[in-house]
């Protein structure tokens, strides 16, 4: 039977979230509205009208169907207070099966194998961190260097900009 389950994250910055999902949302093809809430909001299942769960970011199950089936649960993500970030609510089954499962296939990661749903999970978390440096580490006052490093993981150094000013450069002497 089909349940929603709740994937732990990383995902702090709400609109970092917001954007990288929809940036990857975009990236993929898939023209799914992102509902944002301000307040925990119903989720809802096809399968099972008393199988509940809530969360304040949401993907609706009719933004996700593919040519061979309707999509039948919403997938969204809920703030957690205890761990301050906020959590994946899907059902790994109908996951696999919607547009998203479709565009974030089973892959090869690290040397390990990756679900659908984990893949997308990696992706969004990639997604929300590149909004975070946009935002807070703009590149007028940033340099940034991304290395790839053996294990397929990217390594990213930001280091400030450092402006002298003429005045200031005439005062020190």
């Amino acid at each position: 039977m089909s349940h929603f389950a709740t994937i732990s994250t990383q995902l702090n910055n709400r609109d970092a979230l917001i954007e990288g999902l929809r940036a990857l949302l975009t990236e993929k093809g898939i023209a799914a509205k992102v509902e944002v809430h301000d307040h925990p909001t119903a989720l809802i299942s096809d399968y099972d009208r008393r199988n509940q769960a809530q969360a304040e970011i949401i993907i609706r199950r009719q933004h996700l169907h593919t040519p061979q089936r309707q999509a039948q649960l919403d997938v969204g993500f809920r703030w957690n207070e205890q761990q301050e970030c906020f959590a994946l609510v899907a059902d790994a089954w109908d996951f696999n099966q919607n547009a998203l499962g479709l565009a974030f296939p089973r892959t090869q990661r690290q040397k390990r194998t990756l679900s659908s749903i984990e893949h997308f999970r990696e992706e969004v978390q990639f997604h929300h961190d590149e909004a975070v440096i946009q935002h807070d580490y703009p590149a007028h006052l940033w340099t940034r260097e991304d290395v790839v490093l053996d294990d397929g993981s990217i390594e990213t150094t930001l280091t400030q900009v450092v402006q002298i000013s003429s005045e200031a450069v005439g005062s020190a002497w």
